[in-house]
């Protein structure tokens, strides 16, 4: 199986380099065994610099306007490989073997969508800022997110036509699963577990980004209400 790992890198913009860096840090230092290869996408402009070249990554270059969904979509479209495993720009990697999670989740599960943090806000929806499919998974949902407010239709909202990526998904017959370091749930065990998105100590999540971060640093009530929200619909 040829496995791709994607990773947004928006250039130009110095809010999220301490964050690219953050990712890759993590990259480096986690270990997977693993086969794979690293895909940077590069944002706005053309890769600027070495930052990446330890890795052996290749660059390509996106600068469609749908944000990290779009990327997923274009690289659905565009990659050839048998797995996608997608991170966005604020996202981290948490621990060694995070790779072999993801992957052996799919061997048990088969063709559909995988994700380290689901949340129930507004409607059940795998997070976008880390995804893992097979690319003919997104090659079939009917949204082209080309905007801002496509990625929210993309992710929880849905349309008057189509419901999220998440639901559509299963309602095609796909797969869609929370994969953790403790297990793999699908719906409607993804609240369950201790310590994964926005519960606890969020020591379960195979990946976190900033809205984990957030979590981890607000106050107690902060925090009691940011978990309500995620359990809730």
């Amino acid at each position: 199986m040829k496995i791709t790992v994607a990773i947004v890198r928006v250039n130009g913009k110095e809010q999220y380099q301490n964050t690219i860096k953050r990712w890759l840090d993590s990259y480096v230092k986690f270990q997977t065994s693993v086969p794979h290869e690293v895909v940077v996408v590069d944002r706005y402009q053309d890769n600027p610099d070495g930052m990446f070249d330890s890795i052996g990554a290749r660059h390509i270059r996106y600068d469609g306007l749908g944000w990290d969904v779009g990327t997923w979509q274009h690289l659905g479209n565009t990659e050839e490989t048998d797995l996608l495993v997608c991170f966005n720009s604020r996202s981290y990697i948490t621990g060694h073997h995070w790779l072999e999670r993801f992957t052996d989740s799919v061997d048990q599960n088969g063709v559909g969508l995988f994700g380290p943090m689901a949340s129930y806000e507004i409607s059940p929806h795998i997070r976008t800022p880390c995804m893992v499919f097979q690319p003919n998974v997104i090659r079939g949902y009917p949204l082209i997110v080309d905007n801002r407010e496509k990625t929210y239709q993309f992710e929880s909202m849905g349309t008057p036509s189509f419901p999220n990526f998440t639901i559509w998904c299963r309602q095609n017959g796909f797969k869609t699963m929370m994969v953790t370091w403790d297990g793999c749930y699908d719906l409607p065990n993804w609240r369950k577990p201790d310590n994964i998105f926005r519960r606890g100590t969020q020591s379960n999540c195979i990946v976190k980004d900033g809205h984990a971060d957030l979590y981890d640093n607000s106050e107690a009530s902060y925090r009691s209400m940011l978990e309500k929200l995620a359990d809730s619909c």
